[in-house]
């Protein structure tokens, strides 16, 4: 049985199934993989690199008998994690993904499908296949602002040969491209995090707007108002909920009513849009030079103690740490 691997990345083959189990897990969260024990065949391979918050991997598998990834409850109660993954088809045969009842099939190039890992899931190739695809995993809440009712996408088709899909399949085939050469460990990685999620967004939008009925047309034109104002005025001191509300003539109470059916209150997307602006300053060369407590008063955190716990709940560790985990110097 071949074990080879190459510096301190998770860059290895393997051809022992136990040892890719370990693998599996370690680089996403605690699941199962099912691979027969006499499969003589199997092979598998991973690269992974860092984007930023996101994590991109590239694995290449094959198994005559079959393989399956399974997130089960169990593994979802030994292991709470909030990650939304990517799975973008590359070469070989199909591949299959399973989540809240619905089931996925992607086998073209550049097509894609999601998951959560909240929720029990399965990924699996059938007999005598074998596979290549990215996976880029990430926090869901860099999604969740962005695109509401994440759940209700995972584990459906999404084309990656026309419109946004196809920017975002472009995107996620380079990045793979330069996974083995280091590049992602570079300066420009942790700006581009911010251009992949911001793309993948709207790719989800589309996808959803695709399943779906549309909201009304004034409630969505009115949200789609209020988050365009809270985008640009993040840095203000001022920016509350009446500030929004007198900003477009509703009442207070009004206003919260059309966050109801939001996945967080008008307050909390304020405060995890004015986080996320600060991870982002804070992992930016640009701005290394910059202490961490005057970046958090620019986006709203005149407190540094609040800034810290406030970043902490939200990213699990506080600033000064994350900024030292994803700022690479150049």
């Amino acid at each position: 049985m071949l074990v080879e691997s190459f510096s301190t990345d998770v860059v290895a083959f393997y051809r022992r199934i136990d040892y890719w189990q370990d693998v599996v897990t370690g680089s996403f969260a605690r699941c199962a993989v099912r691979v027969s024990s006499t499969d003589e065949t199997f092979y598998s391979r991973m690269v992974t690199g860092n984007l930023g918050p996101v994590t991109v991997s590239l694995a290449e598998y094959q198994a005559s008998s079959g393989y399956e990834i399974t997130r089960t409850s169990r593994h979802v109660r030994q292991e709470e994690t909030d990650d939304f993954l990517l799975q973008l088809h590359l070469s070989g045969g199909e591949i299959g993904l399973s989540q809240m009842d619905r089931t996925a099939t992607i086998e073209r190039p550049g097509d894609f499908s999601v998951l959560d890992d909240s929720v029990p899931s399965t990924l699996y190739c059938p007999p005598r296949s074998s596979a290549r695809a990215v996976t880029a995993s990430m926090s869901r809440s860099l999604l969740a602002e962005k695109v509401p009712r994440l759940r209700d996408i995972t584990a459906l088709h999404i084309d990656g040969q026309t419109g946004t899909g196809q920017l975002l399949s472009s995107m996620v085939v380079g990045l793979a491209s330069n996974l083995e050469t280091g590049w992602l460990s570079g300066t420009s990685s942790a700006r581009l995090s911010n251009a992949f999620i911001d793309v993948l967004a709207v790719a989800l939008l589309e996808a959803q707007g695709s399943t779906e009925r549309r909201p009304d047309t004034y409630t969505a034109g009115l949200l789609e108002s209020i988050y365009r104002f809270v985008e640009k005025n993040l840095s203000r001191s001022d920016l509350t909920p009446r500030l929004v509300a007198d900003a477009h003539h509703i009442s207070l109470r009004y206003l919260h009513r059309l966050f109801e059916k939001e996945d967080a209150t008008l307050g909390e997307w304020i405060r995890n849009r004015r986080l996320d602006g600060a991870s982002r300053q804070l992992i930016d060369p640009a701005y290394q030079h910059i202490p961490v407590s005057k970046i958090g008063g620019h986006w709203g955190f005149p407190d540094p103690s609040a800034f810290s716990r406030a970043f902490r709940a939200r990213f699990d560790m506080p600033p000064r740490d994350y900024r030292t985990a994803f700022l690479i110097d150049a």
